[in-house]
């Protein structure tokens, strides 16, 4: 069965901003958090539903300003509930649009989903790609990225879904505990055994 749906996730400081950029070679890219990024600048329904929900210090020239508004939710399950409850229906809408248009006209799509199993995107999806990485090079990788705390490593790591649990949901599954090249090894042999399956 040629698979054209492809999504691939993995938690935070997985490497899946990495894998996508190698994968565009293999695929169409759809990524979630760039939906978002477009809808938070462009959507200006969205943007008022923020504003009145969160503040209007959380609008920065007429655009969502993303620093600001997760300060309001991280930490705060309520408050990112509700923001979830404006922001994933934009989002979900695009990609299933994204997924009949891949079916439909036969190209091959990747979309990249943060919180795919979190939000069933599984049964969407025709196979899915997990990557993931040791607790400990998550935190040493985000404390480089974002020169988080530990605890704040540790807080963000808490709150996501067990990576346990999504390899029991994933179809593939990727380690990503090494270096880049091995890195874009793994995901050359992946993608090629993918696509070439009939």
């Amino acid at each position: 069965m040629k698979r054209f749906a492809v999504g691939l996730t993995g938690g935070i400081s997985s490497g899946k901003t990495i894998a996508s950029k190698y994968l565009e070679r293999f695929f169409r890219v759809i990524d979630a958090d760039c939906i978002v990024h477009e809808i938070y600048a462009l959507n200006s329904v969205l943007i008022e539903q923020i504003a009145q929900r969160f503040g209007s210090d959380c609008i920065h020239g007429g655009e969502v300003h993303r620093p600001t508004l997760r300060s309001k939710v991280f930490g705060n399950p309520g408050a990112l509930k509700d923001l979830n409850s404006l922001v994933h229906p934009h989002v979900g809408a695009r990609l299933k649009s994204g997924i009949i248009s891949a079916r439909k006209n036969s190209i091959p799509s990747l979309f990249v989903i943060p919180l795919l199993f979190e939000n069933s995107w599984q049964n969407e999806l025709d196979s899915t790609l997990l990557l993931g990485c040791t607790k400990e090079l998550q935190i040493q990788r985000m404390r480089k990225r974002d020169g988080s705390s530990k605890e704040e490593a540790n807080q963000i790591l808490s709150s996501q879904m067990p990576e346990e649990k999504k390899r029991e949901l994933c179809d593939f599954y990727i380690l990503n505990n090494r270096d880049i090249p091995w890195l874009h090894m793994q995901l050359k042999t992946w993608a090629e055994r993918l696509l070439g399956e009939e």
